[in-house]
This record gives C-alpha cells, sequence and structure tokens, in this order.
C-alpha cells in the first residue's frame, strides 16, 4: 500500500512508478489542512495502472484501491472544498476501466466500485453540499455509469450487476433530489434519469432484462416518477414531467416481452399508473396535459394489448383495464374538464373500445366481458354533463356505436347474444335512450 501523510498548508507532489516492476503509478497532490490520501497498487497481478489524487481544502479524504488483476485501469479524484469524502475500487481482473470523481463544496461523499469488469467507465461530478452517491459495477463487460449532481443534499445511487453493454446515466440539478438505478442481471440495456428543480425522486429498476431502455425526464418541483422493469426482452418505459407535484408509475413485468410504456406529463398534480403484466407486443401510451388529471392503464395476460390516453384539461379522469384478451386495443381521448371514462375489456378476443370526450363532466364506460369476440365500441361525446355506457357480455361480433352533442343527454346499450348491432346518435340537450340486445 502507497500511504502519504498530508502536511498542513503544504503541497505534496509525489511520482511512484514501478511498483512492485507492475508499472504502477500514483500522483498525489494536496493543498489545505489534514487532507488525507490512500492509494493501494500492492497487488502483484496489478499491471500498468493510474491513480490521481488532488484535494484542496480541509479534512478531505481520498482513498483510491486497484487490485487483483486490474490492468490498463485509472482512478482520478478531484475534491475542492472541506469534509469531502471519496472512495473507489477496481479489482477482480478490471480491465480498461476508469474512475472519475470529482466534489467541490462540502461533505461531499462517493463510493465506486468495479469488480471483474471490461472497458466500464464510473463517472462522478458532484458541485454543492451534503451530496452523497454511490455507484458500483460488477461483472459487467462493457458498463458505463455516469452521476452528475449539482446543489444541495443531491442524492444519487447507481448499481450494475451481472449484466452486458449496459449504461446508466443521472443528473440532478437543484436541491433534495433522490435517484436510484438499479440494473441486474441486464444485457444491452440503458437507464438515464435527469432531474432539474426541488424534492424529485425518480426510481428505475431492470432486472433480468434484455434490449430494455427506461428513461425518466422531470423538470419542476416535487415530481415522482418510478419505473419498474422485470424479465422484460426488448421493452422500453419513458416518463417525461414538466411542471410541480405530477406523479407517474409505470410496471412491465414477469415475462413482458416487447412491451413499451410511455408517459408525458405537463402541468400539476398529474398521476398515472401503468403495468403490463405477462404480455406480449404490449403498448401503453399517455399523455396527460393541465392540473389535475388522473387516471391508470393495466395489461395482463394479454397478448397484443395497447391502451393509448391523451387527457388535456383539468380534473380529467380516465382508466383502461384489459386482462386475459387477445389482439385488442383501446382508446380514450378527453378534452375540457371533470370528465371521466372507463375501458374494460376481459376475456375478450378481437376487441377494440375507444372513447372520445370534448366538454365537461361527461361520462363514458365501456364494458367487453365473459367471452366477447371480435366486438368494437366506441363513444363519442360532446358537450356537458352527457352520460354514455355500452355493455358487451358474452356477445360475438358486437358493434355498438354512441354520439352524443349537446347537454345532459344520457343513453345505455346493452348487447348480451350473437351478432349484435346497435347505433346511436342524440343530437341536443336532455335526451335519454337505451338499447337491449
Amino acid at each position: 500500500m502507497n500511504r502519504f501523510t498530508p502536511i498542513t498548508s503544504a503541497i505534496l507532489l509525489l511520482l511512484s512508478a514501478e511498483v512492485f516492476a507492475n508499472n504502477n503509478t500514483t500522483i498525489q497532490f494536496q493543498v489545505g489542512v489534514n487532507n488525507m490520501a490512500n492509494t493501494d497498487q500492492a497487488d502483484p497481478t496489478t499491471h500498468n495502472n493510474l491513480v490521481t489524487q488532488t484535494q484542496f481544502g480541509v479534512s478531505n479524504n481520498s482513498d483510491a484501491s486497484q487490485t487483483t488483476g486490474t490492468t490498463n485501469s485509472s482512478t482520478t479524484h478531484l475534491q475542492v472544498g472541506e469534509l469531502n469524502v471519496s472512495e473507489s475500487f477496481q479489482d477482480q481482473f478490471t480491465m480498461l476501466s476508469s474512475t472519475f470523481i470529482n466534489q467541490i463544496g462540502e461533505a461531499n461523499q462517493w463510493i465506486s466500485s468495479q469488480t471483474s469488469t471490461t472497458f466500464s467507465t464510473a463517472f462522478v461530478n458532484q458541485v454543492g453540499s451534503m451530496n452523497a452517491g454511490g455507484t458500483s459495477q460488477t461483472s459487467t463487460t462493457a458498463g458505463s455509469a455516469w452521476a452528475n449532481q449539482i446543489g444541495t443534499m443531491n442524492n444519487s445511487s447507481i448499481v450494475q450487476f451481472g449484466s452486458a453493454f449496459i449504461s446508466a446515466f443521472s443528473n440532478q440539478v437543484g436541491s433534495m433530489n433522490e435517484n436510484e438505478i438499479l440494473q441486474t442481471s441486464a444485457n444491452f440495456s440503458l437507464g438515464s434519469v435527469n432531474q432539474l428543480g426541488e424534492s424529485n425522486n425518480a426510481t428505475i429498476r431492470q432486472l433480468e432484462t434484455t434490449l430494455s431502455i427506461a428513461t425518466v425526464s422531470q423538470n419542476g418541483s416535487l415530481n415522482n416518477g418510478s419505473i419498474d422493469q422485470t424479465n422484460t426482452i426488448f421493452s422500453s418505459a419513458s416518463i417525461f414531467q414538466v411542471g410541480e407535484s405530477n406523479i407517474s408509475e409505470s410496471n412491465q413485468d414477469q415475462n413482458t416481452l416487447l412491451s413499451s410504456i410511455f408517459i408525458n406529463q405537463f402541468g400539476q398534480a398529474n398521476q398515472w399508473v401503468s403495468s403490463q403484466t405477462l404480455t406480449t407486443y404490449s403498448n401503453a401510451s399517455i399523455n396527460q396535459t393541465g392540473s389535475m388529471n388522473a387516471g391508470g392503464t393495466s395489461q395482463t395476460s394479454t397478448i397484443a394489448g395497447s391502451a393509448l390516453v391523451n387527457q388535456i384539461g383539468t380534473m380529467n379522469s380516465s382508466s383502461i383495464v384489459q386482462f386475459g384478451t387477445k389482439f385488442i386495443s383501446a382508446f380514450s381521448n378527453q378534452v375540457g374538464s371533470m370528465n371521466e371514462s372507463e375501458i374494460l375489456q376481459s376475456s375478450t378476443n378481437f376487441s377494440i373500445g375507444s372513447v372520445n370526450q370534448l366538454g365537461e363532466s361527461n361520462n363514458a364506460v365501456i364494458k367487453q366481458e365473459g367471452g366477447t369476440t371480435l366486438s368494437s365500441a366506441t363513444i363519442n361525446q360532446a358537450g356537458v354533463m352527457n352520460m354514455a355506457e355500452v355493455t358487451q357480455t358474452g356477445a360475438t361480433l358486437s358493434v355498438a356505436t354512441t354520439l352524443q352533442l349537446g347537454s345532459s343527454n344520457i343513453h345505455s346499450t346493452n348487447q348480451t347474444g350473437t351478432r349484435q348491432v346497435a347505433i346511436v346518435a342524440q343530437i341536443g340537450d336532455g335526451n335519454i335512450g337505451s338499447i337491449t340486445q
């Protein structure tokens, strides 16, 4: 071990080469009071490695370790300020790996570890005070992890384990931001988080995934975004939130194949929850613009289901549930305020449900359940306080369409037989109708 005790108000420059004839090099440069730098390059299996440690300030601590077969790797620590702590490890036959840590401010902390990795890079930059960190790459082949934090009390953690060709990026600007990226046994996966503002929280988890991409971008304050992908293949999940107090969550798990979830929220206090489980070729896309819009999509045991929701305005609510179905699609479009829509497709085959609402306080419900086959239900409403409901139960080859223009119109359609068709149009105010087949 190469250990050098700093001298008060002194400059220490040390160049050590040919450690155990392995061509390892350590450069230490310290200016200030009570700074400490430690380097470990004593293992006889390490070759051609470089460690550079630079510290300006008071009571800074830097610890670098290159052991157990580390070859052609470099570690750089740069710390300016007070009470900064950085620690990095490169071991277990790490090759051509690089670790860079830069900390400017007060009480910054970071721990970086690369084990059995090849062509791996870990980059950390912290500017501000009381920032924390972590980065661990284990058994990765060509993984890269970046973290950049500017502000106050930011916290970031990146873990990549047993993976190949993966990358994880995190950028946080503001104060009290939190971020976590976990990629385990993942292949060709990419995780990215960008947060600008205050008190934002983002979590990305990719477990046993292949070719998966997860991206979270948040601009504003008090936003919360979470992405979870488990046992997924060719899956992608994206969350983009601009404004304040927006909350979104997406889940793709349990053998999901070729699935994609996209969530975009612009405004304030918008909420959305999306989940895809045991689905194949599934896609969910949500867009919310305005304030206090809410809803959720769920696709369970579906084969080729797709759900699309678009909400613009205030206090709109939409719910789409697709369960145990095949080749299905559900669409919901709501523009205005206090509109509500619900689409339920359960145990259906080749079904399509669609809702379009423009105005205020409109309500639309579509239910396709109980062995429905080749069914399609469409509701279009424009105006104020219109209500429409279509229920298809045990129906075969059924089609139901409802159009309402005006205010306070009410209509319901119920199909429980075979080869049923129903078309309804109500224009005006206060119209009431019903169809039963």
